[in-house]
């Protein structure tokens, strides 16, 4: 199966540059980055893949010069939707995993003698995990690199 073709001119949602999608509006603005895919999902869940922040906080991102990172509420509300995520916090990879199966969000540093935390829902996620004794929520300011995981 070929690829799909991007031959459909549009203006960007965030910075209204000129860019091309497929026919499904898939497509990424070459200038500012931004999916051009993500406005039903956002409707939906508040985020949508690829992007991680909603449309409305990329535009005013994009005009503070900024870039587009997630908050912590965000950054919740991708695993709720993606499932797994990570981040970089004082150059150190964490994982985020949801397993819908028996409904737990495993949280660890991604290395071979990394300790995994178990959390029983997303607001115990929210209130309870942490690096070191400091709660993530409070530390989020200084996270690095918050993604979909690959």
């Amino acid at each position: 199966m070929g690829k799909i073709k991007k031959d459909i001119i549009k203006k960007c949602d965030v910075c209204g540059q000129i860019v091309l999608v497929d026919q499904y509006g898939s497509g990424d603005c070459e200038h500012c980055g931004w999916d051009q895919t993500g406005s039903d999902l956002e409707k939906k869940y508040k985020v949508g893949y690829t992007n991680l922040v909603p449309l409305s906080k990329a535009k005013q991102l994009y005009k503070e010069g900024k870039p587009f990172l997630p908050n912590f509420e965000e950054f919740i509300n991708n695993l709720i939707f993606y499932g797994e995520m990570q981040f970089d916090y004082l150059g150190k990879k964490y994982i985020v995993i949801r397993y819908t199966d028996y409904l737990e969000i495993e949280f660890y540093e991604d290395s071979l003698s990394s300790e995994i935390y178990k959390f029983k829902s997303y607001d115990e996620f929210r209130t309870k995990a942490n690096i070191d004794g400091k709660l993530l929520k409070d530390i989020w300011h200084d996270v690095e690199n918050a993604d979909f995981l690959d």
